[in-house]
């Protein structure tokens, strides 16, 4: 079905390359990468507000990786927690901080954490709105993508370093296409625990390091994730076509 209506459109925008290999992959041509972009000066937190998230979640004197959006499997919930198990032995004051709904899926991840004996090191905020979520990202010292899944381009990735904050993304998907391994995070393999666990308390080890990171992260997105520059480009695509 999405065959045949693409067939008609004028243009097609993939929103990563990695996408745009995956609709090739299934017959779909002429498409035009089009990374989607933010606006960094939305993503300026006061450190009052920060304070204020932080004392309402108990992060006070946490070390905190956070974990938002779509609580599944897929998403890499499970994952995540094995991560934290090893992340914990060697950062005793690690918290997750998981920011998404409560539902079915959170329980799972509650009983897991109990099992694993790491249910204290779990703080669930339920879901939050645009600007808290915008808090959360600079209230944490990290944030994690663990994506199992094909992620064409998770714009919480883009998000977070708007938030000045590094990232320890998916290899999987249109991540890559955003982080800059080593620079302004990394991208791992998420089914490898032991590689993205050490990358974690690389960064939670090391504070200046995640500082630089999480600055050269907002200097990316500024320069190449800008939303003005994006909404410029599709514009110009629509001028072209109708002066065709």
């Amino acid at each position: 079905l999405i065959k045949r209506y693409l067939r008609h459109a004028d243009k097609i925008f993939a929103v990563s390359d990695a996408l745009k290999k995956a609709l090739e992959q299934n017959g779909i041509k002429n498409v035009e990468v089009m990374h989607t972009g933010v606006d960094v000066s939305e993503y300026l937190v006061s450190s009052d507000n920060i304070v204020r998230f932080s004392e309402k979640y108990g992060l006070m004197d946490k070390r905190v990786i956070l974990f938002a959006g779509r609580l599944n499997e897929a998403k890499g919930g499970g994952k995540i927690l094995e991560t934290m198990v090893e992340v914990i032995k060697e950062i005793p004051n690690a918290i997750l901080l998981v920011a998404g709904p409560l539902d079915e899926y959170a329980l799972t991840m509650e009983e897991r954490a109990r099992n694993m004996g790491i249910s204290n090191r779990l703080v669930f905020t339920g879901w939050i709105g645009p600007n808290e979520i915008k808090v959360a990202y600079a209230a944490a010292d990290i944030v994690s993508v663990p994506s199992l899944c094909f992620d064409s381009f998770p714009r919480i990735v883009l998000e977070a370093m708007a938030c000045g904050k590094p990232v320890v993304g998916t290899c999987y998907g249109g991540a890559p296409e955003i982080i800059v391994d080593g620079v302004t995070g990394y991208f791992v393999n998420p089914f490898n625990v032991s590689i993205m666990s050490g990358k974690i308390i690389d960064l939670l080890s090391n504070p200046a390091k995640a500082h630089q990171f999480g600055d050269a992260g907002r200097k990316r997105v500024m320069e190449d994730f800008n939303q003005d520059d994006k909404i410029n480009a599709i514009l110009e695509c629509y001028h072209e076509l109708l002066n065709h």
